[in-house]
């Protein structure tokens, strides 16, 4: 049960990850930067959003 809630949350937190990525990537598509970084900044986000949602359907499923 608790393997379940902790998937539920891992995936909720992944998701929010790839929506925080996108609105980072129209913002900088509208206002643009000079940072040298922001490619592995969103790229980084949309990892990090797939390791959450991939890690809780593994917890759902018990497939650990």
């Amino acid at each position: 049960m608790w393997e379940t809630i902790a998937g539920i949350v891992a995936m909720l937190l992944g998701i929010w990850e790839f929506y925080a990525t996108y609105k980072a990537f129209k913002g900088l598509q509208k206002h643009g930067t000079n940072s040298n970084f922001i490619l592995v900044a969103l790229w980084s986000g949309l990892f990090l959003g797939f390791i959450f949602f991939m890690g809780g359907i593994t917890l759902i499923f018990h497939g650990y």
